[in-house]
């Protein structure tokens, strides 16, 4: 399988062609086959349920099999860490694994 390469700032190019996913997959191969196909149907706008069915249906290709629970894991890393294309710039953190800043609006507290 050929991975993108990156260019000069560290970020991935993009494939000249789209990626065809083969007949049979073959081991070595299943985890990035997975991963491409997970982040390909999240940037079109798929949650985790989604991504999993398809991660399921693909499964059926695979030369040996994987447990369920391994693509869903990945289905919901990839809906975690990733926005959809589509999504407001508002809605996409600067850095998705940091924590929600608190509100800085007063709240006074209740009385007790």
């Amino acid at each position: 399988m050929k991975l993108a390469s990156t260019n000069g700032n560290g970020r991935r190019k993009a494939h000249a062609t789209p990626f065809k996913i083969p007949i049979l997959v073959k081991d070595g191969t299943k985890h990035d086959t997975c991963v491409s196909l997970a982040g390909s149907m999240r940037w079109r706008g798929c949650n985790s349920e989604e991504i999993y069915a398809a991660l399921l249906k693909l499964a059926e290709r695979f030369e040996t099999p994987v447990p369920p629970e391994k693509l869903r894991r990945i289905a919901e890393s990839v809906e975690r860490l990733y926005e959809p294309a589509n999504c407001p710039k508002r809605c996409r953190p600067s850095n998705p694994r940091a924590r929600p800043q608190r509100s800085s609006t007063f709240m006074p507290r209740p009385n007790s």
